[in-house]
């Protein structure tokens, strides 16, 4: 799978740096730069005489690759001489504060599909309550690619949707949840789990899925 997946890398980046000189320019959602890096590195082996870089700061127009983190309308979204390419997917889970008086009570039970619709879509901003303590939800204070995500799916607006909201990036969002004990908020896996020991990171409590909406998580089910 690995293989597979950066050999459409490289051809992707092959087709660009096709017939041109200087530098390939990328920018995007910055949840993928960790990746993106390691492709990069593992490209130029390859292909040492093709520069790549990933470019934060450089305008939309200079670019050669763009990465987005949500689906979107094509006929909208891209110009006439831009291609939409789709390399992989990502994962979102519900997220709350490790010290949270009632963290044992909400992963026992988990969230069912209506829980996330009640939590995150139809509260106001601000203190609410779910099970026996308030909460306090945070969000991106932008629709950002993870917030378009994660609302798209639930067929909500995310700037209708309720939260306080924090500035910065997706990992913003962990730290707010890690400084408050009534925090609840979602994310990324790259910013829910430390990727080097692949357990949840310090001061978060991950709130798993009811996939079988019985009321409780069984083993099968405890999988975070």
């Amino acid at each position: 799978m690995k293989r597979i997946l950066f050999s459409g890398i490289a051809t992707l980046l092959c087709m660009v740096a096709f017939g041109q000189s200087g530098t390939i320019k990328i920018k995007g959602t910055r949840l993928t730069y960790p990746v993106v890096r390691k492709w990069i590195q593992e490209f130029s082996k390859e292909y040492p005489s093709i520069k790549v870089e990933i470019s934060p700061n450089a305008p939309a127009d200079s670019l050669d690759i763009m990465i987005l983190a949500y689906d979107f309308d094509r006929t909208s979204t891209l110009k006439t001489d831009k291609e939409a390419v789709y390399i992989n997917r990502y994962a979102q889970l519900p997220i709350a504060n490790s010290q949270r008086p009632n963290r044992a009570e909400l992963q026992a039970k988990g969230f069912t599909d209506a829980d996330f619709k009640k939590v995150y879509f139809s509260t106001q901003p601000g203190q609410v309550a779910i099970g026996s303590s308030p909460i306090t939800i945070y969000k991106r204070d932008k629709p950002a690619c993870a917030a378009r995500s994660f609302a798209s799916h639930y067929s909500s607006d995310p700037n209708a949707a309720p939260g306080v909201g924090v500035q910065g990036d997706d990992s913003d969002l962990s730290k707010a949840v890690k400084q408050d004990k009534n925090g609840l908020s979602y994310n990324n896996l790259g910013f829910i789990y430390n990727v080097k020991t692949r357990k949840v990171a310090d001061s978060l409590a991950v709130i798993p899925l009811d996939i079988n909406e019985n009321g409780k998580i069984d083993n099968e089910e405890n999988v975070y």
